[in-house]
């Protein structure tokens, strides 16, 4: 008997398909798991809140997930496109659409139940970019955002002309993943083709090609338009299992059909995968709880004050947790420094700040010289504190006699 591939295809598909939904709804550190919003330009990633300055870290994760579909392509072929792809698994919940032997009620039924469908997926699309819980009940308040709603609605349409018209023709025609492929296969790469030593079994009853999604005939050999979705095995498996005997196609690990797992390419892809992601975690969780940036005020020249030398700077902080913080500046270095207005911000979850500080130095901080550098502190305050340094420059007043 021939194992029966589609019913775990089935559960990997429902599975992939409650997550897609459900991600949007669950929050950790008071944050959505994951969701990039618009008005903060932030990507809010499994509790770290990633701010637009710090995006080098969302390359980093591109190249480990890179690298990653690499070797997974290099080991099982297309099992992506065939088990996980999201443009198959939604697809797949409307196969009544590549019925040609619908009535008129049937066809109009199949069509209304895609448009709610294409729906539902755009709304949720739509959720990694907008609270779900915000989306919802503005929506129930027919108050909804007309760019939120805007968006919704060609999400909707572009999703059901997919459904309706390209639907597993997009695997190979518009798909770049599908072009790429054939540069990562190799002698081992894993494939669905028909046992060589079992053609001659073959009755031609054609019910491979007919329940083949892409509608390729993988009794000629490997074709690139296969996607991995093994419905020809089960299809064979069900003919030939009347006659006492397995499927004549299978997945098969090259020509030879024998597994090589540790070779040259995939040890490379699959180490430079885990270099990659290991410096994407380790940045990310190590990254400072607050962003802490220091700039010149080029309105406020330095000036001399009651004696002592006035630098003005305009100081950003940015809290990227989720919790209040309060967050105190010092200057390194120098003794008897004086900071306006106070010395302690108070900052909300999420709030960015921009300030005009002024640091009051005594003359003998900078000796003999008209410039020095201090390095700016900032610390919160609390069990567990955290510190950012920042760089300036102080300078004494142009022109001033000693």
């Amino acid at each position: 008997m021939t194992a029966d591939l589609q019913f775990y295809r089935k559960a990997v598909r429902w599975g992939a398909t409650l997550l897609f939904f459900a991600v949007p709804f669950v929050r950790l550190n008071g944050e959505s798991l994951l969701r990039f919003d618009v008005p903060t330009l932030r990507l809010f990633f499994f509790g770290k809140a990633i701010w637009i300055e710090d995006f080098f870290l969302i390359l980093l994760f591109i190249f480990a997930l890179t690298f990653l579909f690499i070797s997974v392509t290099q080991l099982f072929g297309r099992v992506w496109c065939g088990w996980l792809c999201p443009q198959t698994l939604m697809v797949d919940f409307t196969r009544k659409m590549d019925s040609k032997k619908l009535n008129t009620a049937a066809k109009i039924e199949s069509n209304l139940f895609t448009a709610v469908f294409s729906i539902m997926i755009a709304a949720c699309m739509v959720w990694y970019f907008v609270p779900p819980y915000d989306f919802i009940k503005e929506l129930a308040e027919l108050r909804l955002g007309s760019v939120t709603l805007w968006f919704w609605g060609v999400l909707s349409v572009i999703t059901y002309i997919n459904f309706a018209f390209f639907r597993h023709g997009f695997c190979t025609t518009v798909c770049p993943y599908a072009k790429l492929q054939g540069i990562m296969f190799d002698a081992h790469t894993m494939a669905i083709t028909m046992h060589p030593e079992r053609r001659d079994e073959c009755i031609n009853c054609l019910a491979c090609v007919k329940t083949c999604p892409t509608g390729i005939d993988i009794r000629r050999g490997f074709s690139q338009g296969c996607i991995n979705c093994a419905e020809c095995i089960q299809a064979c498996g069900r003919v030939m299992g009347k006659k006492g005997k397995t499927s004549l196609i299978g997945y098969v690990y090259g020509l030879e059909d024998k597994p090589k797992f540790f070779r040259v390419n995939v040890l490379i892809t699959s180490g430079l995968f885990l270099i990659f992601a290991v410096l994407f975690t380790v940045r990310l969780l190590l990254s400072d709880p607050f962003g802490f940036e220091v700039y010149p005020a080029s309105q406020i020249m330095p000036r001399e004050y009651d004696g002592r030398i006035l630098n003005a700077f305009d100081v950003r902080l940015t809290n990227r947790t989720g919790r209040d913080m309060s967050i105190s500046l010092s200057v390194e270095g120098a003794e008897n420094a004086e900071i306006q207005p106070g010395r302690v911000f108070e900052l909300g979850a999420g709030e960015s700040v921009r300030k005009e500080v002024y640091i009051i130095l005594p003359e003998e901080a900078f000796g003999k010289y008209p410039v020095r550098t201090f390095n700016l502190k900032a610390e919160t305050e609390g069990e567990s504190p955290a510190s950012v340094m920042s760089e300036a420059g102080f300078r004494k007043p142009i022109g001033r006699k000693k």
